[in-house]
């Protein structure tokens, strides 16, 4: 089930001297292509309110493309953030089988839920609040169910019924908007992930939270670059090609032995996909402890750890590979076009093109389209760890 992000993304990468504004909506029908034939990928983050994406794109230096929201079971899926951001931005967002109570639901009452009873009830207000965006909207049921965050949810193959129940309901509510990326932590692709595949008619992308741990969880797990995090997720994806590969968390520690480092692991990840064999990778979304309770005092996902890792993070940021952005819809207002509202254009018009582009780091490139209106990690490596599963330990909201 081949669904490729060239019907959702358009490519604005412009060079510095010619950084101009955008005079309608873009309604590109595909990406531009590399030299090489690579397709722009989304760049993201998680952010929880208006003001939490305005500040981390203007520290990103400009629109990021895609937003991860957490929900728990019951919570609405679609709050004025989601839906006064869903013209200019592709969310994705990721629904636990947990009460804001903290009790579980099992997997197994989930797949069972009769018609007309409250778990299908809710799968169906849910369907129909995505189904009202205005755009695509990227939709998980219960990431990570190998953490133990999910433990006494039920077995693999519980887990894999209620995916295909969700799909189900949301399919007979008519939410053609919505799109299933199915995630898993970076260590079960090396044990048992295959177990908890709901099946690719069931799936439109496999997606992996994968974060370079290093000593923050007291022991030395050694320093791993993405590209050994994700190894066993791309071979997996190898196993089924129709499917989009997609990175929905992911981050590095400091070395306090060299401060240059964490900087250098953004900078090997950005040059990663311009690699052929990474070429299926379609989204990466970063995750910080900034908002979540973290690991442990050394467990600092926060790009701002350091000035050093900033400017690795707004570098990344500027890099090509990074530059899809998200068509205007169909109904989208003018002046959402326009760019009115849009919280980088006093940095645009103060600093200028080549002063951004320069105050960035950027190799003479930058990402303009319309403007956004007014209005965790779970555990890796050893087996992980387990919050509320919005990031390493973290309760979250999820």
């Amino acid at each position: 089930m081949t669904r490729r992000l060239g019907g959702l993304l358009a490519c604005a990468a412009l060079g510095a001297a010619t950084l101009t504004p955008v005079a309608g909506p873009a309604r590109a029908a595909a990406p531009a292509l590399a030299a090489d034939g690579r397709a722009p990928m989304l760049l993201g983050v998680t952010a929880h309110d208006d003001a939490d994406l305005t500040e981390r794109e203007r520290e990103a230096g400009r629109p990021l493309g895609a937003v991860r929201v957490f929900r728990r079971w019951g919570e609405p899926v679609v709050d004025d953030f989601v839906r006064s951001r869903a013209r200019s931005h592709v969310f994705f967002v990721s629904v636990k089988a947990r009460r804001p109570d903290g009790t579980k639901l099992r997997w197994a009452d989930i797949a069972s839920a009769p018609p007309g009873s409250a778990i299908d009830d809710e799968l169906r207000r849910q369907a129909r609040a995505l189904k009202d965006l205005p755009g695509t909207v990227w939709f998980t049921f219960n990431h990570e169910p190998d953490n133990s965050a999910s433990a006494g949810m039920g077995k693999p193959r519980e887990y894999t019924d209620a995916w295909r129940r969700v799909v189900a309901t949301f399919r007979a509510e008519g939410a053609r908007n919505v799109r299933y990326v199915w995630t898993m932590t970076d260590a079960a692709f090396g044990r048992d992930a295959s177990r908890y595949y709901p099946g690719d008619d069931q799936v439109d992308a496999i997606g992996v939270d994968a974060y370079n741990w290093f000593t923050c969880r007291g022991r030395d797990e050694g320093w791993k670059p993405l590209a050994e995090l994700i190894e066993r997720h791309r071979r997996f994806g190898e196993k089924h090609p129709g499917e989009q590969l997609m990175i929905l968390e992911t981050g590095t520690v400091e070395d306090p032995a060299d401060p240059g480092r964490k900087a250098r692991w953004m900078a090997e990840a950005t040059a990663l996909f311009e690699r052929p064999k990474y070429h299926r990778y379609t989204a990466l979304l970063h995750w910080d402890a900034r908002h979540g309770r973290p690991e442990g005092p050394t467990c600092e996902w926060d790009y701002r750890s350091s000035e050093t890792s900033l400017r690795g993070w707004r570098t990344m940021a500027a890099a090509p590979v990074f530059a899809a952005s998200v068509p205007c819809p169909p109904n989208c207002r003018e002046e959402d076009a326009r760019g009115d509202g849009d919280a980088l254009g006093p940095l645009l018009a103060a600093a200028g093109g080549a002063g951004v582009l320069a105050a960035l780091g950027a190799a003479g490139w930058l990402l303009l389209r319309p403007s956004r209106r007014r209005s965790g990690p779970g555990g890796t490596g050893g087996g992980g760890t387990g919050g509320g599963g919005t990031g390493p330990g973290s309760a979250g909201s999820a």
